[in-house]
């Protein structure tokens, strides 16, 4: 059955990204003053009774890993545009605020917010709430994946499958099946000639941390199904038919966009983002 409550774990990504707004130094690895204002004051205030929880080394490590994947996201996204791509699908948007804070560039996209119909119902309510303006080129989509596949649940949009697309699907993967993981990617390669996917995976856990944080999300109701090494992932990419993979290093990430910050914010050690464009 489809899940009945929104996504904790989806609220909790918000919590980190406004952290890193109100209390991280600047320059901001990811701009992003819409979420403050989706979470509310309310909300805000919680964060502030209890901060001292954000900013352990592992908080750091863990909210530098959300600000990265979504600034490495919509990175990629600027340079796909260029290439002619037109659509741009949020797989599991959660939170995510980019259409609310789109730049320019991305004007001319049709932008899907895709998620579970509890989520998305609350997110909804949160920026009817706040005063947070839908703009006209969001389109919202309600699916529940281990239900219906992206194919069926994308019918009942106005997503066109013959134009070049950009597809975000960051913080999923690891609470869905192996089928359910196969018909995500299957769709996407078969979309048109220079359409991209950016999403992050979970490797086999190695340490007590690791084990500690799919425990929390397990006890959240949002229990972690799937592992896999860099290495396999690129192979089954590849036999997909995907042609340009990347798995940013951690430490390109770091050049890119942590090296001299003064605020404790790192990255992991291990690689959990790709991008593969088809």
């Amino acid at each position: 059955m489809p899940k009945q409550e929104a996504s904790k774990t989806a609220l909790s990504v918000a919590a980190m990204r406004a952290v890193h707004q109100l209390f991280d130094a600047t320059p901001k690895i990811l701009d992003d003053k819409v979420v403050v204002q989706l979470l509310g004051a309310p909300f805000v205030e919680q964060i502030q009774t209890h901060l001292a929880r954000f900013q352990t080394i592992e908080a750091n490590v863990l909210r530098s890993h959300i600000l990265l994947r979504s600034r490495y996201a919509e990175d990629r996204l600027a340079k796909a545009i260029e290439r002619g791509v037109q659509q741009y699908l949020i797989l599991g948007a959660g939170f995510d605020t980019f259409p609310y804070r789109q730049p320019t560039w991305a004007h001319s996209l049709q932008i899907f917010e895709v998620d579970q119909p509890a989520s998305q119902q609350e997110k909804r309510e949160r920026l009817l709430h706040n005063d947070i303006n839908v703009p006209a080129n969001l389109e919202f989509v309600t699916i529940d994946f281990e239900t219906t596949s992206l194919v069926d649940g994308l019918k009942k949009s106005s997503f066109d499958s013959s134009k070049p697309t950009f597809v975000s699907w960051l913080g999923v993967m690891m609470y869905l099946n192996q089928d359910a993981i196969d018909s995500v990617l299957k769709y996407v390669v078969a979309l048109p000639s220079s359409s991209e996917i950016v999403f992050t995976f979970v490797p086999p856990l190695s340490s007590a941390k690791q084990v500690e944080l799919a425990e929390l999300a397990a006890k959240q109701g949002e229990p972690w199904k799937n592992y896999v090494m860099p290495e396999d992932l690129v192979q089954s990419l590849h036999s997909l038919g995907f042609t340009d993979i990347t798995l940013p290093t951690s430490a390109e990430l770091d050049a890119w966009y942590i090296c001299g910050r003064q605020d404790g914010l790192g990255v992991s050690n291990r690689t959990l983002i790709a991008s593969a464009i088809v």
